[in-house]
């Protein structure tokens, strides 16, 4: 059923006394059914999605373009500043969640989101070592600074992605980043200085997690010793300025990604041709440089179905190292085919890599693969 003018500015008001506790949802869903003829799931998800953008938080069942045009403006009107901020990142979300899910790239969604994030503080830019990616995606290259002394600068520019509203020296904020299911407590303070810089602390949890899962880089900074490679802290938001999802990358040199990518072919080629095995498109793709180098540094160097990490185990000897693997069966392709780092490509271990092509004929997704690592540990843990 298609959802007019009419049935979209019901559905926003009738939101609004749900969520002030003024109606009851199931008043509010007969009302808009009965009286706008809306459909009654649609009505019940124009309502939540209300609830979820006022929070910044991903929704996925989808507003039209012009439900969500017509929330973002009455959200700024209604509800303020602060609020539209976090509806922008719900709606960025939402597109995303979209994206992945290989349903579609929302066109139009995405041109409303363009047009009203020039209203957000938030500017997509890079700054000194940060990148601002998206309204919800941010990422430092990590120095010395952070694996030696608890915390990182955030420049002036960078300010808006982690503060909204103002800062005076000595404020203080909390943080919560949240890796591979733990919490690790942070804050964003601005110190007394002539000149007030803002910073990012963690406390030692967090210094352990980075000295554990890079060992190499850690003893290289300890020595004030500059490391081949740069270790890349990726944020994502999770609920408004509080809460960051985290991640490592990487960034390697090109002469890591060349060696690496020899290494491999020596391995299974050997000195000699007989017996080589055929290269497909697939390991063609995984094994050009500039993927490797791009998919590291965008999916980083701990693997992405079983979460080994080589510098972690192995120390220096492997430091920089994951293997690459395209996500698509295209072993089969006859010609070759354009290539998205960020969507075609993930990192993975040796071992998950050989078990995902140990059958040429069913080659498995990295989500059955999780399936049966999470079901081998559920039999080891009985």
């Amino acid at each position: 059923m298609e959802i007019t003018t009419d049935m979209t500015i019901a559905a926003y008001g009738y939101a609004k006394t749900v969520l002030n506790g003024d109606v009851a949802l199931k008043d509010a869903l007969n009302e808009l059914e009965e009286k706008y003829g809306m459909n009654r799931g649609s009505a019940n998800d124009y309502i939540y999605n209300l609830r979820h953008m006022l929070k910044g938080e991903r929704y996925t069942r989808t507003n039209n373009s012009e439900a969500t045009e017509y929330f973002l403006q009455n959200i700024l009107f209604d509800f303020g500043e602060e609020a539209f901020v976090n509806a922008l990142m719900s709606v960025d979300k939402h597109i995303e969640y979209y994206k992945k899910a290989g349903n579609s790239k929302l066109p139009g969604i995405r041109k409303i989101y363009k047009k009203y994030l020039s209203l957000s503080k938030i500017v997509l830019m890079e700054s000194h070592s940060w990148k601002i990616e998206s309204l919800n995606s941010a990422c430092k290259v990590l120095d010395k600074s952070a694996f030696r002394y608890n915390g990182t600068g955030i420049p002036i520019e960078i300010r808006p992605f982690f503060i909204y509203g103002q800062m005076s020296p000595p404020d203080s904020r909390p943080v919560t980043l949240l890796y591979a299911g733990q919490t690790y407590d942070a804050h964003i303070e601005i110190d007394n200085q002539p000149t007030p810089r803002t910073r990012l602390f963690w406390r030692a949890d967090f210094e352990s997690l980075l000295k554990q899962t890079f060992p190499q880089h850690h003893n290289l900074y300890s020595q004030d010793q500059q490391p081949d490679s740069d270790i890349i802290l990726r944020f994502e938001r999770v609920a408004g300025f509080e809460r960051y999802q985290v991640s490592f990358a990487c960034e390697v040199s090109e002469d890591t990604a060349l060696g690496d990518i020899q290494s491999e072919e020596l391995e299974e080629k050997g000195p000699q041709r007989e017996g080589a095995i055929k290269e497909y498109f697939g390991k063609r793709y995984e094994r050009n440089s500039v993927n490797r180098k791009e998919a590291i540094r965008i999916h980083g160097l701990t693997c992405n179905a079983c979460g080994f990490n080589f510098e972690k185990v192995y120390g220096a000897r492997g430091a920089d190292f994951i293997e690459v693997h395209h996500l698509k069966p295209i072993h089969t392709f006859e010609e070759e085919q354009q290539v998205d780092p960020k969507t075609d490509l993930t990192t993975v271990c040796s071992n998950c890599h050989r078990m995902i092509h140990r059958d040429p004929d069913n080659v498995l997704s990295l989500e059955a693969l999780k399936i049966i690592l999470s079901s081998s540990r559920l039999a080891a843990s009985e």
